[in-house]
């Protein structure tokens, strides 16, 4: 069974995307344990066992243990055990993953968890978290010191958006500037769609806009928010002028002579396709197509592509003064086989600012990336925190198309490697996991945490059974949440659901 889900897996997130998520998630579990080892430690614990990995089938200890690796030094043997679904430290003294209670039937010693103050135990379960939440911090400082960061202010978004469907559907227009949801305005282009999703849940919604120079107010059709998430279709996307950067020669009859490095495609039959999704949309008007999944469009095909032998008028404007009119083919694709120019600096460079997007780019020496580390640390608390009270309080997000195993959390990486994405990555899902530890729930740091809260309001001990009983529920609930996230992956790769 988990061999066939690695390679579901594997298929479908790609092997570059599942080696970033291993490697990240092997870090994060690494550390976390760390943060309860040093707390136990300094705090004059035993640490019995420290494992990346289960060396059992979780969540039952005698089941199928194994370790792929161990050494013991000095009082704790170390391991990598075989069952990937993350990682434990066996404190002596404490109920859990291994549910060890022969040793808690024992009268306690020194140096067990069970006969520490009721402090030093609580600064033990809040050790790994503590950890979580510090390499974010970190992570965040180094990313800001060395990249800086770039914001783009709904302002500068000189050319508007480029809809989708679901975007038209929703009242929005191409070249739109969206400034503002339900009156409140949004200051950076980058913040729109999660506030679009989460700004005033449950409540109807209107959108402001810039349009033609003029604000326009609409309201957002019930519905729009529950194919956005649910459905994973997109709104819009930034326009960008279609600008050439190279001609695929497999994947075109045009030729390469006939155009330069810096051309801007202006039209097609006559029709203005200043931007890139304006071609597009031209291009499927021109050959009348109508399908938006494979099978569509293998049906469709014949019907289609008798289009394409009907060559097309396009026209281009030269170092922006000259304009130069070509007749164009179309592949089999439905494309020209044009690779436009996407990077931003370039595109200012050849057609000037005040036709491009304007990032702005913040630069931050170590000691000023400090305070913004702790901005970025928080926010993404505060995102986590708004998209579970949306999960299971929204009446257009639903749980089952939202929540994810593995396979989504390895599907956000990208495919291509890049270290600052990676690393943003890295602090995002740490945050994450701080946040789903501290949850109350047994068997997660903070069911452990609210039993020692009660112990010190009330200055008495939980029942032990208690304990073992709500461990072993939580436990047990955790294993059937984490195979029901898992097995929607299943199903999605499958394209069952």
């Amino acid at each position: 069974m988990t061999n066939q889900f690695l390679s579901i897996l594997l298929l479908s997130a790609g092997w570059i995307k599942f080696f970033q998520f291993f490697i990240a998630l092997s870090i994060l579990i690494l550390l976390h344990e760390w943060g309860h080892y040093y707390a136990a430690r300094r705090t004059g614990t035993r640490v019995e066992k420290f494992y990346l990995f289960f060396d059992f089938l979780f969540p039952v200890s005698t089941w199928l243990p194994f370790s792929l690796f161990k050494k013991k030094v000095g009082d704790t043997e170390y391991g990598i055990g075989w069952f990937p679904m993350g990682g434990y430290v066996k404190i002596a003294g404490m109920i859990d993953e291994s549910m060890d209670k022969d040793a808690m039937a024992k009268p306690a010693e020194p140096w067990e968890f069970r006969s520490k103050t009721a402090p030093q135990r609580l600064l033990i379960m809040l050790g790994g978290i503590i950890m979580n939440v510090l390499l974010a911090i970190v992570v965040y400082i180094v990313i800001f010191s060395v990249w800086g960061e770039d914001k783009l202010p709904y302002q500068n978004l000189k050319n508007g958006i480029a809809c989708d469907s679901l975007g038209y559907q929703a009242g929005f227009q191409d070249g739109d500037i969206p400034m503002a949801i339900n009156g409140k305005e949004v200051t950076y282009y980058e913040d729109f769609k999660k506030k679009f999703i989460f700004e005033d849940i449950n409540k109807k919604k209107n959108v402001t806009v810039i349009r033609n120079g003029q604000k326009v107010t609409f309201d957002i059709p019930d519905g729009t928010i529950d194919k956005m998430v649910n459905n994973k279709e997109s709104i819009f996307s930034q326009r960008v002028p279609f600008v050439v950067d190279s001609i695929d020669a497999q994947n075109s009859y045009l030729n390469k002579n006939d155009f330069q490095r810096g051309d801007q495609v202006i039209a097609v039959n006559g029709k203005s396709t200043m931007f890139f999704d304006a071609c597009v949309k031209e291009l499927g008007n021109v050959l009348k197509y109508n399908f938006t999944t494979v099978e569509q469009a293998k049906a469709d095909f014949p019907a289609w592509t008798k289009k394409l032998s009907t060559p097309l008028e396009l026209k281009l404007l030269r170092n922006q003064k000259d304009t130069i009119t070509l007749s164009a083919k179309l592949k089999e694709t439905g494309l020209f086989g044009i690779a436009p120019i996407r990077h931003t600096d370039t595109l200012t460079q050849i057609l000037g600012k005040e036709k491009t997007t304007q990032f702005e780019h913040i630069n931050y020496n170590p000691l000023a990336a400090i305070p913004r580390a702790l901005s970025a640390t928080w926010k993404n608390v505060t995102d986590y925190k708004d998209n579970l009270k949306a999960m299971f309080t929204s009446k257009e997000i639903k749980a089952s198309k939202s929540l994810g195993g593995f396979g989504s959390f390895a599907s956000i990486f990208p495919e291509k490697f890049e270290m600052q994405s990676f690393l943003g990555l890295l602090a995002f899902i740490s945050v994450m996991l701080a946040f789903m530890n501290l949850l109350p729930i047994p068997g997660l740091d903070g069911g452990y945490v609210m039993f020692l809260i009660y112990e010190m309001i009330t200055g008495k001990e939980p029942n032990q059974k208690v304990m073992e009983t709500a461990t072993s529920i939580g436990l047990m609930l955790l294993l059937a949440l984490m195979l029901y996230a898992n097995g929607l992956d299943i199903l999605r790769a499958l394209h069952l659901v």
